[in-house]
């Protein structure tokens, strides 16, 4: 996904990476070798967000509004049983 993201924004926003920053929470996987390789790869500005701090990430506000029915109202099939 991160190849894809830097991708689309090398060729819709020129100087992106001078202008934007992307935001990451502390999940397990985004301090993995693979994804600091690709951020240095592709010279991604992170910033990681504070330890246990959900209510400050604009998915964690998508996410709640949704389980809450305010986004869709119809059940959508997440796959889950």
């Amino acid at each position: 996904m991160m190849r894809s993201l830097v991708q689309v924004l090398d060729q819709k926003i020129e100087n992106w990476r001078e202008k934007y920053v992307i935001s990451i929470d502390n999940c397990r996987i985004h301090h993995s070798n693979d994804v600091n390789e690709l951020i240095k790869k592709y010279r991604i500005p992170v910033i990681f967000s504070a330890p246990a701090t959900p209510q400050i990430l604009p998915i964690e506000n998508f996410f709640s509004l949704e389980k809450r029915g305010e986004i869709f109202k119809q059940e959508m099939k997440t796959g889950k049983k």
